[in-house]
C-alpha cells in the first residue's frame, strides 16, 4: 500500500456515527504508525479533504470533498437517476428504498427515500454496507465475478447479528437463490427485525457496480410481500442499469 493509499484509506473511517474523529482514534482505527497518520492527515487537510476543529483539533470531512461530490453528480446524475427511481418504488410499497455503490469489497449508500409510514426503517446519509451481510452485498456478489466475490469473503466474516450469514455454506446458498430469483433477500442479517430485498445494478460490461434495495420492519414482511416487490426490484434494476449506460448479464431475469 502507498503513503497515497493510506493517506486516503483514513477516510474510510468517518461516518454518521463519527463526523469528526481525532489523532489518537484515527491512529487506533487505522492501525498506521502515529506520526504517520498526523504526516498524512495534515497532506489530506491541505488538499482540503480534512479540515481540523478548532477547539478539539479533531479531524472531520472537509469542503473540497463537496466540490468533488458535485462534479460527479454534474457529470454522471448516479444520486438523481437513483433517487427519481427509489421514489417510484417507495410510492408502491410505502417502504424505505435506497441504493448503493460498490467501493472496493464494501457499499456505500448514496441514495435514500424513507417510507411514509409510521414504524420504518431509518437509514443513514452516508452508511457503508458490509457486503457479505446485507442484501445490497449478496445482490452484487451473487453476479460478480469469482475473483471479486473471493477476495471481498477470504478475510474473517463479523456476524452483526445472530442472523447474519458467515460460513461459506450459508452465502453460498443465498448468492445461489439471489441468482435464481433476480433479487437478494435478507431476514435480520444487518440489523435485528428487518427485512431487505435487494437487486443489482450492472455497468457496460455486465458487472454488479451496485444495488437499488427495499427495507421494511420484519412484522410487515408477509406473504404477499415478495411476490409484490419482485417485479419493481427486477425492473429498477433494468431500469438503473439502462440509465447508467450499462448492460444486464443475459441470464439476469427480464424486465416483468
Amino acid at each position: 500500500m502507498t503513503t497515497v493509499d493510506k493517506a486516503l484509506s483514513l477516510l474510510e473511517h468517518f461516518d454518521h456515527l463519527s463526523p469528526a474523529l481525532g489523532l489518537a482514534e484515527l491512529t487506533r482505527r487505522s492501525g498506521y504508525d502515529k506520526a504517520a497518520v498526523l504526516r498524512q492527515c495534515s497532506a489530506l487537510v491541505r488538499a482540503g479533504l480534512l479540515e481540523q476543529e478548532d477547539a478539539s483539533r479533531a479531524y472531520r470531512l472537509g469542503g473540497e470533498i463537496l466540490r468533488l461530490a458535485a462534479l460527479r453528480e454534474a457529470s454522471q446524475p448516479i444520486r438523481k437517476l437513483m433517487h427519481e427511481v427509489l421514489v417510484s418504488i417507495e410510492s408502491e410499497t410505502h417502504e424505505t428504498c435506497h441504493g448503493s455503490l460498490l467501493q472496493g469489497y464494501r457499499l456505500n449508500s448514496v441514495a435514500i427515500c424513507e417510507g411514509k409510514m409510521a414504524h420504518i426503517v431509518r437509514i443513514e446519509p452516508g452508511l457503508v454496507l458490509p457486503i457479505h451481510a446485507t442484501a445490497s452485498g449478496h445482490a452484487v456478489l451473487a453476479f460478480a465475478s469469482p475473483s471479486l466475490k473471493s477476495r471481498a469473503l477470504q478475510k474473517e466474516l463479523e456476524p452483526l447479528t445472530v442472523a447474519s450469514p458467515i460460513s461459506t455454506e450459508t452465502i453460498e446458498n443465498s448468492l445461489e437463490e439471489t441468482r435464481l430469483r433476480g433479487f437478494s433477500k435478507a431476514v435480520g442479517w444487518y440489523e435485528s427485525g428487518v427485512t431487505s430485498f435487494a437487486a443489482p445494478i450492472f455497468d457496460a460490461i455486465k458487472q454488479p457496480i451496485g444495488a437499488v434495495s427495499i427495507a421494511a420492519p420484519t412484522s410487515r414482511v408477509d406473504a404477499d410481500f415478495e411476490p409484490t416487490i419482485a417485479p419493481l426490484l427486477i425492473n429498477a434494476s433494468h431500469l438503473l442499469t439502462d440509465r447508467l449506460g450499462g448492460q444486464s448479464p443475459e441470464h439476469y431475469p427480464a424486465i416483468a
